[in-house]
């Protein structure tokens, strides 16, 4: 690229200007691009950090609601089992 255009600023005529233009926008064009790019890779990147954070997340909200059913159902056996103590007689 660069060569191409030290070779038409050589030439001077009015086409090698232009052509020497788009080149310019042309690289610029690609470095674009390129932002764009390395922007959407991060925000895929951040994006799987993030599902993999959600399913650590279920995986210990399921084991909390496991232990807590079985305390419930533990609690309410002994509470519906066990008689009840006659402290007054």
């Amino acid at each position: 690229m660069r060569a191409c255009e030290r070779t038409l600023r050589e030439d001077g005529s009015e086409l090698a200007n232009v052509l020497v233009t788009i080149i310019k926008m042309y690289e610029v064009m690609v470095t674009q691009v390129e932002r764009i790019r390395q922007r959407i890779a991060l925000k895929r990147k951040r994006k799987d950090i993030q599902d993999e954070w959600k399913f650590a997340a279920q995986a210990v909200d399921r084991f909390c609601l496991i232990i807590f059913t079985i305390v419930f159902i533990i609690c309410c056996s002994i509470f519906v089992f066990i008689p009840p103590i006659k402290i007054l007689d």
